[in-house]
């Protein structure tokens, strides 16, 4: 890794499958210049108000559902109003969800992929060293 910003691809053996991750100490600003309709955002509202200065293009963009990491957030009751806000923004099969945050915004963006369209693709952008050992 030495001079790059972005570590070699790791490949982890999961019970689902193998799955590549990544290290990357510019992650922010990279995840900025991926703005568009076919990218929808689920970030932790902590991390959003956290990183406003960084996150604000991806904050404006209608593709973009702010939660509060709570674990009342990973309530059954709350996923009609989830799928409700993520085909309002014209969320299609072959789009993908991208979370940014800890464990919670990861096990309801994995959900909510799983669920959609037969499954949806979808990228994890851990936010604290818990939700990065911690993976659903």
């Amino acid at each position: 890794m030495a001079g790059s910003l972005v570590s070699k691809p790791m490949v982890i053996a999961s019970h689902a499958g193998p799955y590549e991750v990544q290290f990357d100490f510019k992650a922010i600003e990279r995840i900025t210049s991926d703005v568009s309709e076919s990218v929808h955002f689920i970030i932790d509202l902590k991390v959003a108000s956290l990183y406003a200065d960084a996150l604000k293009d991806i904050v404006a963009s209608r593709s973009t559902m702010l939660i509060e990491a709570t674990e009342d957030s990973k309530s059954v009751t709350h996923l009609v109003g989830y799928v409700t806000s993520l085909l309002a923004q014209g969320i299609q099969r072959g789009h993908v969800l991208v979370a940014i945050g800890g464990g919670t915004i990861q096990d309801i963006t994995c959900f909510l992929a799983g669920i959609l369209f037969r499954g949806l693709d979808w990228i994890f952008y851990p936010t604290t060293v818990l939700s990065q050992a911690d993976s659903c």
